[in-house]
C-alpha cells in the first residue's frame, strides 16, 4: 500500500499488486524497498530488485527491469530525471520518457560503487536536484559537492573531513536543497540513530582553517572519526590534518607503515596525536616519543568517571602513555549445558571436544583465520617477551585453534560462506563477530561461538539469543588472564606536550558527549556507558540462512541484575592483548597454513617466532 498526501494533508492510498516475492524463504511478502516521483510519474523497485513505473490511478505497473539491466537498489527523484542506485553505481534517466541518459563518466567515478546491506533506503550517497535541469548535488563521506551534468570534475562545496558526514558509520536518507546556500542532510548511524545536519555555503569562508593539529591512525575507523568530526564542530578555526598508515588503496602492509612513521618523527615531522592501535608502544616510551597524558586522564575521571582498570592496565611504569576511548572483549556463547571454555588453550581445546558428538556440529564453518583472531585475542597478552615471543605459548595456542578447527569436519568450500567475515575482522575493524556464531546457535546448527563482543547492544542481542535457545555466555580468557581490545588508543607526541590543540583533542575524546557519539566498543567514560545501558532501543531480530532455515527472537533492555553483571564483567578485565598489528598479522597469516594442514606444526612455530624477533630488535 501506498499513499498521497497532497500539500492540503489530503490523503489517498493506493494498492499496488506487486509480483511474488522470488527469494528464500518461500513464504516471504514482496514489499516496495524504494519510490520516487519524478517527471510526472511514480517509480518503485521490490525487493526482486524488480524497478516499476506506478499508474497512479489504479495501481498497475509497467516494467523497466530490463531497460536498466543492472541490479537497482533505489530510486532518487530529480525533477524531470531519477537516480537510479545500482549495484555498479548510479544512472541517470530522463524519467518523463523512460529512457537512460548517456552515462555521465565523472559523475560515475566520484560516486563509485553502491553498497546496501540493510532492507531500508539508506546508501553512502544521497544526491539532490539542482536549480537548472543538468545541476545536481550530492553528498557522500567525502562531502558535499556540485555537480553539472557532462562537466569534468565535480564541486566540493564541504570538506567531509570538516564536517559530520565524515562520519563512516552514517548512511544518508536525504540531502535536501532549498537553495544554492542552504543544505539539509538527513542521516543514520550505524547503531540506527537519527541525524539531521544543516549546512550554510559562504564562498568568503577560508576552505581550510590555517591551525592545524596532526593526528596519526595505522588504520582508519568510525570511532576515530567520529572524534574529529565532533572536535572540528567545536573548533571552526582548527583543520585536524588526518594522516593514516595503511589506506587500503595500496600495498602498504603494517610494517612498511610503522617504518615511514618512524622516519617521519626522527625528522621532526611526526604528528601531534597518535592513534596507537597497531603500534609499537613500548619501544616509543623507551625512546621517548611519547609523552605523560595521566593528567588529563585524571581530569576526566575525577569529572565523569572512567573504567580505571582499563586505564590503569595501559600504565608502564605507574605513567599513562596511552588511554584506550573504547574497548571491547571475547566472550564465549553456548548451548546449556556445556561448562566453562576459560583457562589455558589446552583447557578450551578438551571443552570443545566434550560437546562434540551431539547430532549438532559445535561451531560454525567459520574459516581458518576468524579462529586464529579470537584465540590470539584470549592468549596473546601472554606470549609478549622482552625480547619476542614465548614459543611454548603460541605452540600451545595454536594446537588448540587446530583441533577446533577440525572439530567438525567441516570441507573449506564449506567456510566460504563465512569467508566475508574475514573483511570485517582485520585491524581496528574488529568489531562484534560473536553474532557469526550465535546466530546459527539460535537456528541449532552450532553448540558454541566465540567472538569479539562489540559493546551493550551485542550483550542485549546474546540475551535474546538465549530467550529462544537456552544457554548462556561467559567472558573468554587465558588462564588467571582477563585480556580485553583497546579501540583507538591516543597518545600525545613528546614534541607536542605543550600543544594545547592536542591536549583539548585528547579531553575531549575522553568525555561524555564524545563519548556518546561513537557507535563501537564499549565506552571508557562511565557516564556515557550509562546512559547507552540506559537507552538501549528494543527491537525484534529475525531472518533464515541459506536453505530456509529461520529463527527469531525479541532484544530488551538490560533489566538491573544483567546490568550489573555486565558491569562487574567489565570491571574485571585487567590487561590488554598484545595489540601490534604486524605481530598479530605474522600469528594468523602463518597460523592459516598450518591449519589447513599446509605446513607442520614446528615449521610454524618457527617462522612467527624468528620473524617476531627479528622485528622486535628492529
Amino acid at each position: 500500500k501506498m499513499e498521497f498526501v497532497s500539500a492540503d494533508g489530503t490523503i489517498r492510498q493506493l494498492d499496488v499488486e506487486l509480483p511474488s516475492y522470488e527469494g528464500k524463504p518461500d513464504d516471504w511478502t514482496n514489499l516496495v524497498q524504494s519510490a520516487g516521483f519524478a517527471g510526472g510519474k511514480l517509480f518503485i523497485v521490490d525487493l526482486n530488485d524488480g524497478f516499476f513505473a506506478v499508474d497512479t490511478e489504479n495501481g498497475e505497473l509497467t516494467d523497466y527491469t530490463k531497460t536498466v539491466a543492472e541490479s537497482i537498489m533505489g530510486v532518487i527523484p530529480l525533477g524531470e530525471q531519477l537516480a537510479l542506485l545500482t549495484r555498479n553505481g548510479v544512472r541517470l534517466m530522463d524519467a518523463a520518457e523512460g529512457t537512460l541518459l548517456a552515462e555521465d563518466e565523472e559523475l560515475s567515478n566520484a560516486l563509485g560503487v553502491l553498497e546496501n546491506n540493510t532492507d531500508t533506503p539508506i546508501y553512502p550517497i544521497m544526491i539532490a536536484a539542482g536549480g537548472s535541469a543538468d545541476e545536481l548535488y550530492y553528498v557522500s563521506h567525502e562531502g558535499i559537492f556540485y555537480h553539472k551534468q557532462g562537466g569534468s570534475t565535480s564541486e566540493q562545496l564541504a570538506n567531509g573531513e570538516l564536517i559530520s558526514v565524515g562520519d563512516g558509520s552514517l548512511s544518508f536518507r536525504e540531502l535536501a536543497r532549498f537553495d544554492d546556500e542552504h543544505f539539509v542532510v538527513f542521516a543514520v548511524d550505524s547503531l540506527g540513530t537519527e541525524h539531521c545536519y544543516s549546512y550554510t555555503y559562504d564562498a568568503n569562508a577560508s576552505a581550510v582553517p590555517e591551525k592545524q593539529l596532526k593526528v596519526y591512525a595505522l588504520e582508519d575507523s568510525v570511532v576515530l572519526q567520529q572524534v574529529v568530526s565532533m572536535f572540528q564542530k567545536q573548533n571552526q578555526d582548527v583543520f585536524v590534518k588526518k594522516t593514516i598508515g595503511m589506506s587500503g588503496d595500496d600495498s602498504m602492509t603494517a610494517e612498511d607503515a610503522i617504518k615511514t612513521l618512524n622516519t617521519e618523527i626522527m625528522a621532526g615531522n611526526g604528528p601531534d596525536v597518535l592513534v596507537l592501535d597497531g603500534l609499537p608502544v613500548d619501544s616509543y616510551v623507551e625512546k621517548g616519543i611519547l609523552s605523560d597524558i595521566s593528567s588529563f586522564v585524571a581530569d576526566v575521571d575525577k569529572a565523569e568517571g572512567l573504567f580505571t582498570n582499563i586505564t590503569d592496565a595501559c600504565k608502564k611504569d605507574g605513567v599513562i602513555y596511552e588511554v584506550p576511548l573504547r574497548f571491547y572483549c571475547m566472550f564465549a556463547e553456548k548451548d546449556e549445558g556445556i561448562g566453562t571454555l576459560c583457562g589455558s588453550p589446552g583447557q578450551l581445546a578438551a571443552a570443545v571436544q566434550s560437546a562434540a558428538d551431539q547430532g549438532t556440529p559445535v561451531f560454525a564453518p567459520l574459516p581458518a583465520e576468524m579462529f586464529l583472531y579470537t584465540l590470539y585475542d584470549v592468549y596473546s597478552a601472554s606470549w609478549k617477551t622482552d625480547g619476542g615471543i614465548d614459543a611454548e605459548g603460541l605452540k600451545s595456542c595454536l594446537e588448540a585453534a587446530k583441533t577446533i578447527y577440525d572439530l567438525d569436519g567441516y570441507e573449506e568450500k564449506d567456510r566460504i560462506s563465512y569467508s566475508s567475515m574475514i573483511d570485517l575482522y582485520q585491524g581496528q575493524a574488529l568489531y562484534g563477530t560473536i553474532g557469526s556464531g550465535s546466530s546459527s546457535r539460535v537456528m541449532g546448527k552450532a553448540r558454541i561461538s566465540i567472538g569479539t563482543v562489540d559493546g551493550t547492544r551485542d550483550v542485549c542481542d546474546l540475551y535474546g539469543v538465549e530467550s529462544a535457545r537456552a544457554g548462556s555466555f561467559e567472558l573468554l580468557c587465558g588462564e588467571g588472564q582477563k585480556s580485553f581490545l583497546p579501540l583507538v588508543c591516543l597518545g600525545l607526541a613528546e614534541s607536542a606536550k605543550d600543544n594545547g590543540m592536542a591536549q583539548d583533542f585528547i579531553s575531549l575524546a575522553l568525555s561524555m558527549d564524545a563519548q556518546k557519539q561513537m557507535t563501537h566498543g564499549f565506552s571508557i567514560n562511565r557516564k556515557a556507558y550509562e546512559d547507552v545501558c540506559e537507552n538501549m532501543e528494543e527491537y525484534s531480530i529475525g531472518g533464515s540462512d541459506q536453505d530456509g532455515t529461520q529463527f527469531g527472537y525479541e532484544v530488551k533492555k538490560l533489566d538491573a541484575s544483567q546490568r550489573d553483571a555486565l558491569t562487574a564483567m567489565l570491571e574485571s578485565l585487567e590487561v590488554p592483548i598484545w595489540n601490534d598489528r604486524v605481530v598479530m598479522e605474522l600469528v594468523v597469516n602463518e597460523g592459516t597454513g598450518y591449519l589447513r594442514g599446509e605446513k607442520s606444526l614446528e615449521d610454524t612455530v618457527g617462522a612467527i617466532t624468528q620473524k617476531v624477533l627479528l622485528y622486535v630488535s628492529e
